[in-house]
């Protein structure tokens, strides 16, 4: 099974819009493969994963039995 597939499989529910968009960024870079120049491809691919990793950034409440500083770690 590819990584794409097991990410969809083990996403807990309720958290599904907090993962990183690994489809999303796995199509951006297939655009080099299309031609489209490296310039272009690198400014989107950075782009899209800095919006997903603000995602991950943001508070979210904890998993019971965790306290905020063990989730944060």
């Amino acid at each position: 099974m590819k990584f794409g597939k097991d990410l969809q499989q083990y996403k807990l529910p309720g958290w599904e819009d907090d993962y990183l968009d690994y489809k999303g960024l796995k199509y951006i870079l297939k655009k080099l493969e299309e031609g489209v120049p490296r310039e272009e491809v690198d400014g989107e691919f950075f782009q899209a994963l800095e919006d997903d990793l603000e995602k991950a950034r943001r508070p979210r409440p904890c998993w019971p039995g965790l306290s905020s500083t063990t989730a944060r770690r």
